[in-house]
């Protein structure tokens, strides 16, 4: 995977995240998407590669180093 770029991610973008836990697996095979479904959740960048990552239960702010 190449490294991300402070400079290209710009406030507003949206950054697909796959996620790996296990009971995010189990839930994407009960409802059919099995390997498929690689994206999980997202986040909205907040510039450079500070962002806010929307995961239940709670959403959180991230740096995406």
């Amino acid at each position: 995977m190449p490294a991300l770029n402070p400079d290209a991610l710009k406030i507003g973008y949206v950054v697909l995240v796959a996620g790996s836990k296990f009971s995010i697996r189990k839930l994407q095979q009960k409802a059919g998407r099995r390997e498929s479904a690689q994206w999980t959740h997202v986040a909205g960048c907040l510039g450079g590669l500070d962002a806010i990552e929307a995961v239940m239960p709670q959403s959180r702010v991230i740096n995406m180093r």
